[in-house]
């Protein structure tokens, strides 16, 4: 929010800087700009907006949480031994969040992607994700073997030689959540 701000702002000031007659002029009306943009970002109407910005991140990633959590809570429910549940890196690959688990055994990593924010290169992969079962990790430049249940990714099953001991009974559990 402040960012997308700071970068109108600056925005506004490079036109008006482009629209003056001459450089000092400018200087002068940056400077002016300049100062406005200090006065407001110490605004109390600045520190609100900043404050509910964080609030809605917040409640973002508790949703976020909350629905992968349930895939937890299902994989429990049918009956599969799940064990230390714990935060995963999920930004390189364009996930919005994800977790890793132990599953009857071995592990696993549940992400949850959101369509809508992800980048044409994320689209495509989830896109074929769903078409063939491989996303491609373009931070890795892999081709990954997963399992796609609406905007959730298994992923860990298949890697290299390794197969995950209870690979049907997980996938069964995962495409019934």
């Amino acid at each position: 929010m402040k960012l997308c701000l700071i970068v109108v702002l600056v925005f506004g000031l490079v036109l008006s800087a482009l629209g003056c007659g001459t450089a000092s002029e400018a200087e002068k009306e940056l400077k002016e700009l300049e100062k406005e943009l200090e006065e407001y970002m110490e605004s109390e109407e600045f520190a609100e907006l900043e404050e509910m910005a964080g609030r809605v991140e917040e409640l973002a990633q508790e949703e976020i949480s909350n629905e992968l959590a349930a895939v937890v809570d299902h994989f429990n429910d049918v009956g599969l031994d799940v064990e230390d549940v714990h935060p995963k890196i999920y930004d390189m690959i364009g996930a919005v969040g994800g977790i890793g688990l132990e599953v009857e055994g071995g592990g696993v990593e549940l992400y949850l992607f959101d369509p809508e924010t992800a980048d044409e290169e994320v689209a495509k992969s989830l896109e074929d994700a769903h078409d063939t079962g491989i996303f491609l990790d373009h931070a890795m430049e892999m081709e990954i073997p997963v399992v796609m249940n609406g905007n959730i990714m298994l992923f860990g099953l298949e890697i290299f030689d390794y197969e995950h001991p209870e690979k049907d009974r997980v996938v069964e559990a995962f495409n019934s959540f």
